[in-house]
């Protein structure tokens, strides 16, 4: 774009970057097979977070049974209804 670095200077850098992406144990990433995410439920996600509303919106899925919890269009935290969940 700005002309600073030639096509053959661009085409060795790349080169270089892709033949030695490591990871800590030495193997290349190519080498390493993809990690899956682990699932949670919303039970075991609950015990992991540290944010109390969050906490309490998973233990809310978790009862319900379900990833619909709450909805609310409100702009501060006082004018939500005082509701026990």
């Amino acid at each position: 774009k700005h002309k600073l670095v030639d096509t053959i200077l661009a085409e060795k850098v790349t080169e270089f970057i892709a033949a030695n992406q490591t990871f800590k144990d030495g193997k290349s990433i190519t080498e390493t097979p993809p990690v899956k995410p682990v699932r949670l439920s919303y039970e075991e996600r609950a015990k992991l977070a540290k944010n109390p509303m969050g906490k309490r919106l998973f233990e809310t899925m978790s009862r319900k049974q379900s990833n619909l919890s709450v909805a609310a269009d409100y702009t501060s935290a006082e004018k939500v209804p005082s509701r026990s969940i």
